[in-house]
């Protein structure tokens, strides 16, 4: 009993340190990333007092959209004056308007004012960290401070250290503001109240990150408390009988069922119409996966963060394919200029693998690679640096690059001039603030008139409304889909209702 014993309490200390070293070498990332963003900030605000024109001119909005193209994580930059907004990269001259903005929170010994949670202007849901010097300001989303991979079940905070009593600016979801800054207080590496905290301060910028996760211990207690867990382990081993009963839930989970479904081929594929809204008439579809798990409809909102936690994202992805491609073939050949788009997951950019796969799915349907285009998320193009290659690789191959969502993520344009992208679609929240009385609502304009500067064609999701499609239209947006035009349907269907609207070879103009 007694080795069993000391075995416990020595792994019990090894676990102990290896989840300290790794909790450190978490907290300098995250560091690392806060001291990015901070120092975009920094740079932006400079880029601001060197433009010379009169504030919100023609000439001074267009200098203020070049500054936030240069930084990817600056969401709007602008200028104030006496409590209101002037203007802003976004909504352009908003003087009219009269939005107020709030005394600052604090300022700093190097004379930047900074507010900690203003309203974000173009959408009173969320904040800004705004940091604002000689009438111009800089805003970026406050989780961009914390946004780094793999936080697991750690959870992040970042502290200014620039005023009098430190101020929390960004932490991740379900943190405890009270106890990390109890903990910041104390520094350093400490245990307090079931959870390890690392504290780090910055060298260069005036903030500290503090990080924490849940004791890793494989037994926390007295050597007799121990002997009473030995003894407990020694009577669930007499009941392997459990071991059953557990495999045949794990074998009727989500993931498992999930996993099962793509193997066999039953997720099924929907179609919604891609409307060019100057003859009421498809030019494409979008194709969406659904899945049916017994008597069940399971939500695309349940089911794909499942796949994409369980690495089932690229069976699932490489599944719709190639049912999208097999089903819609004779649509495709009967009607030429009739495109389909496809998501895919950001993990099948990091190599040319799904690129050869759908080259080879094309070939075996005959259908052109002018028909099929390729949607990302804006938040997956915020880290396609490393797939730049493999974008530039579809494109040659002749598939088209869509970036969906647009406005939900970092809310700039900026990279979008290292990337070669086709088209942007509008994310559904905007179009929803269309005829409101909402600040959000001349966001949808501006976001238009970036795309046309870029030649981007634009795609507006969510449309449901007949006064959302006639607005649309006069600012020159020629494709949508929605309720309003249609809901996703399976390929018969959809091939039923286009015989009744579209000759063969006659389709709507390609994207």
């Amino acid at each position: 009993m007694i080795p069993v014993l000391v075995s416990i309490y020595v792994a019990n200390e090894v676990v102990q340190v290896r989840s300290t070293n790794k909790l450190q070498d978490f907290a300098q990332r995250a560091l690392l990333q806060a001291d990015l963003v901070r120092g975009q900030i920094l740079e932006s605000m400079q880029d601001l007092q060197e433009i010379s024109f009169s504030p919100c001119s023609a000439e001074y909005l267009r200098s203020l959209r070049r500054v936030a193209f240069s930084h990817r994580y600056v969401r709007d930059v602008g200028a104030y004056a006496e409590g209101r907004y002037l203007c802003s990269s976004l909504l352009g001259d908003v003087r009219t308007e009269k939005i107020v903005l709030s005394n600052p929170d604090w300022t700093t010994s190097a004379g930047n004012h900074v507010w900690v949670s203003p309203r974000v202007l173009f959408d009173q849901r969320q904040r800004d960290f705004l940091v604002g010097r000689a009438g111009r300001y800089v805003a970026v989303d406050p989780a961009m401070f914390v946004d780094i991979m793999n936080v697991g079940r750690r959870a992040i905070s970042v502290v200014s250290t620039d005023i009098d009593s430190p101020r929390i600016v960004a932490m991740t979801p379900g943190n405890d503001a009270a106890q990390t800054l109890v903990a910041f207080g104390r520094g350093g590496t400490l245990k307090m109240s079931g959870w390890n905290y690392v504290t780090i301060h910055s060298t260069t910028y005036p903030h500290a990150v503090v990080v924490r996760e849940r004791h890793s211990d494989v037994y926390v207690g007295s050597i007799s408390d121990m002997a009473w867990f030995v003894v407990a382990g020694c009577i669930l081993g007499a009941l392997l009988g459990l071991t059953a009963f557990w495999l045949v839930i794990r074998l009727w989970s989500m993931p498992a069922a999930l996993a099962r479904a793509i193997k066999r081929n039953r997720v099924r594929v929907n179609y919604q119409p891609i409307v060019d809204m100057r003859t009421g008439r498809p030019a494409g579809v979008e194709a969406l996966a659904r899945w049916t798990h017994g008597s069940e409809i399971i939500s695309p909102a349940v089911f794909i963060p499942v796949a994409e936690e369980h690495n089932l994202i690229q069976a699932l992805t490489e599944a719709v394919t190639a049912r999208a491609l097999a089903e819609l073939a004779p649509i495709m050949h009967e009607y030429p200029t009739f495109y389909v788009s496809l998501n895919v997951d950001p993990s099948e950019l990091k190599t040319d693998r799904y690129r050869r796969i759908l080259v080879e799915c094309c070939e075996r349907h005959a259908i052109s690679p002018a028909q099929v285009k390729i949607e990302i998320t804006e938040r997956a193009v915020i880290d396609a640096e490393s797939m730049q290659g493999t974008i530039r690789a579809f494109r040659s191959s002749g598939f088209a690059m869509y970036i969906d969502d647009f406005g939900t993520g970092y809310s700039s344009l900026g990279y979008l001039h290292k990337f070669e992208f086709d088209a942007l679609k509008i994310d559904k929240s905007f179009v929803d603030a269309i005829g409101r009385e909402a600040v959000s609502s001349p966001v949808v304009e501006h976001i238009i008139a970036m795309a046309n500067s870029l030649r981007l064609n634009v795609i507006a999701e969510g449309v449901e409304h007949p006064h959302q499609a006639q607005f649309l239209m006069r600012q020159g947006v020629h494709f949508a889909q929605g309720w309003f035009f249609g809901k996703a349907v399976p390929a018969e269907t959809l091939r039923q209702s286009l015989l009744s609207c579209i000759s063969p070879h006659a389709g709507g103009d390609a994207l």
